[in-house]
């Protein structure tokens, strides 16, 4: 009880307007729709207001309970909590007032007062809707009891012998029940929003984590490739070379012996990283010399794609090759998939300290097909950086799509061509 009591105090007087969630919509349909009838509708409360409060206690009265009753409307979407106190407190005024004005028409004989508590309690609807529906979770209860418990005495409060309409406490109880499930369902969006980031973000860190295995199992074979030169060649260099000091044929030895050790902790970590149900991968790894050939059959099993060598080609790392290789791979494979239809143009330039590939596509002729869960674009990114390359990506204004990558080529250039 104590905290709900200390949530009404703060909900009346120390809450403030800046914790309240953002407006919210009261009516469905399309915007111009909405504003025709709040539109209707404040005009409409607005003159049955002043005729019925000027008919009883001429217009300067009728101007200013107007502006009591409408006022609160016209702040609740920026100030809701400042509105809804402004309600509440032009209920508790005409609750008191109203007996003290119709006191003295009983003594002089007038008929009785008829208040238009129903009229005021629809133009404070919009209050009580937006303060529901957007304050924080611990303030809903407190909002939804004092506007009902002052609505209901301020319609059971006997004028003239006659007791006021039973309506606005219902419209009053519909506006807080609206704006309660508005909320919630806020809220329950809001909470979505958070499980699909927080999916989305673990995705995200699985697909670089796969990748990165991928990119792993790929790149084994060129480092196993390399180490098993390594290890043949120190220990064929004795007798090749004609050495008969003990003491080179001993550091080559161990030289070799390191080698070898190297190449079964490379395969016994590859094991580790491979799957359980995932099968040897026997056919070697791609070249950069097997780009001509990948975009011939990319030609065969889709749109025009072309294919522009620039510069004077030369040997380059096998892990540079297999690099841009993949990347021009996936990036037709994405271009094929978003812009079905598309012409795509690849560049390669060989610049005096690098590589330069650019995969760019039209815009899609077809309606795109179903988009994955968008893991492309992190693999080309891994694999460019793992070889110190930088990568962009991103679409064009016409609604094509570009990819760039660049690659600096190391000192030693020996490799695959």
């Amino acid at each position: 009880m104590r905290k709900h009591l200390q949530a009404g105090w703060r909900v009346l007087v120390t809450a403030r307007d800046a914790e309240c969630g953002p407006p919210v919509a009261g009516l469905p349909g399309p915007l111009w729709v909405r504003h025709a009838i709040t539109t209707v509708l404040f005009l409409y409360l607005t003159a049955a207001n002043i005729l019925t409060w000027g008919h009883l206690f001429g217009t300067l009265v009728a101007v200013v309970f107007v502006l009591a009753h409408l006022l609160p409307w016209a702040l609740s979407t920026r100030s809701p909590l400042t509105a809804w106190r402004l309600a509440m407190g032009v209920l508790v005024t005409l609750t008191v007032v109203s007996p003290l004005l119709d006191f003295p028409r009983i003594l002089m004989g007038l008929p009785n007062l008829e208040r238009p508590w129903s009229m005021g309690a629809l133009a404070l609807i919009p209050a009580i809707y937006q303060a529901a529906a957007r304050a924080p979770r611990q303030y809903r209860l407190p909002i939804g009891v004092i506007t009902v418990g002052l609505t209901m005495l301020a319609s059971m409060i006997p004028l003239g012998g006659r007791v006021d309409s039973f309506f606005p406490p219902l419209f009053a109880l519909a506006a807080v029940l609206a704006g309660v499930s508005r909320s919630q369902l806020r809220d329950t969006e809001s909470e979505l929003a958070w499980v699909r980031q927080d999916m989305a973000d673990e995705q995200a860190k699985t697909a670089v984590l796969q990748e990165r295995t991928r990119i792993a199992r790929e790149l084994h074979d060129i480092i196993a490739h390399h180490l098993s030169m390594i290890a043949v060649r120190t220990d064929s260099a004795p007798y090749r070379l004609s050495i008969s000091d003990d003491r080179v044929r001993e550091e080559l030895a161990q030289l070799g012996v390191a080698a070898r050790q190297a190449l079964a902790e490379t395969r016994g970590l590859l094991g580790v990283l491979r799957a359980e149900d995932a099968g040897p991968e026997l056919a070697p790894q791609p070249t950069l010399g097997e780009l001509p050939g990948l975009v011939a059959a990319a030609n065969e099993s889709g749109p025009a794609v072309t294919l522009t060598v620039e510069g004077e080609p030369r040997p380059v790392p096998a892990a540079v090759g297999l690099a841009v290789y993949r990347v021009t791979q996936e990036a037709l494979s994405n271009a094929r998939r978003h812009s079905p239809g598309a012409a795509v143009q690849v560049w390669l330039r060989h610049l005096p300290d690098g590589l330069h590939l650019v995969v760019d596509n039209d815009p899609g002729a077809d309606p795109p097909g179903e988009a994955g869960p968008g893991n492309g674009i992190t693999g080309m990114r891994e694999r460019i950086g793992i070889v110190g390359g930088s990568f962009q990506a991103g679409p064009r204004p016409d609604g094509g799509y570009t990819v760039r990558a660049s690659i600096p080529l190391a000192g030693n250039t020996e490799g695959a061509a």
